[in-house]
């Protein structure tokens, strides 16, 4: 949750890397950045989301949840809703 100190709600955490991986195959596919430099990241990024954040049910784990602050949604883990899920209209 914190780049500064990595004690604070440390661990998974993959709706960053879902971004990236996002960004990257956007501008693979648009030409904005060089295919051969970036689609090893992208392919390593996206193995770790498979391999780390989708579950036996097809549902995405260790995802973020909504609030004020990062923290608000802590802590994170496999089989967590986001706040998003739990909420009733």
């Amino acid at each position: 949750m914190s780049l500064h100190d990595p004690t604070n709600f440390g661990g998974k955490e993959m709706t960053g890397t879902a971004l990236f991986v996002y960004g990257m195959a956007y501008g693979i596919n648009n030409g904005l950045i060089d295919r051969d430099t970036y689609l090893p990241v992208l392919v390593k990024a996206w193995n770790a989301i498979v391999k780390d954040s989708v579950q036996p049910n097809g549902f995405l784990g260790w995802v973020q949840g909504t609030g004020k602050e990062p923290k608000d949604g802590q802590p994170l883990s496999a089989s967590k809703e986001p706040d998003l899920l739990k909420t009733t209209v």
